[in-house]
């Protein structure tokens, strides 16, 4: 009688514990911290290896996982505005953004978490790395 009660007992247990959502799994919400500390108004800037060119933006990166962003370059012939707008998510170590309209696939960029306020990213495609830093935390209104 007790080993059947100790064996109801557990089988309780493990069935109760098969039960638990997405939610309550801590590298679920580990994910979506590290999600989290991509959203809002960033900017940046980059300077290529011969000085000649520099591109600064300003990127909005919202909760539903949508990004507009802001470039200016600066050349030798004056500065020039391009903007584009799309789909920005995490998966892993990697950070992934594509504009639909004007990419056929995703920019790659590993990415290391300096602080809540700064992101370093480093192209796995090219030879591009930049520092993204915080100007605005939570969700703002798509600019572009």
């Amino acid at each position: 009688m007790r080993y059947g009660v100790l064996l109801s007992l557990a089988l309780l247990i493990a069935v109760c514990g098969g039960c638990a959502t997405l939610e309550n799994n801590p590298r679920t919400a580990a994910i979506e911290t590290i999600r989290q500390m991509f959203v809002g108004v960033w900017e940046g800037e980059h300077v290529d290896h011969d000085g000649k060119l520099v591109r600064s933006w300003i990127q909005n990166r919202r909760n539903d996982g949508i990004y507009a962003i802001v470039f200016i370059v600066y050349t030798d012939q004056g500065a020039f505005k391009s903007q584009q707008k799309g789909k920005w998510w995490v998966d892993g170590d990697k950070f992934y953004e594509v504009d639909s309209n004007q990419m056929d696939k995703p920019d790659v960029y590993q990415f290391e978490i300096l602080n809540e306020n700064e992101i370093r990213f480093k192209s796995l495609t090219k030879e591009y790395e930049f520092i993204d830093r915080k100007t605005h935390k939570g969700q703002a209104p798509i600019f572009i």
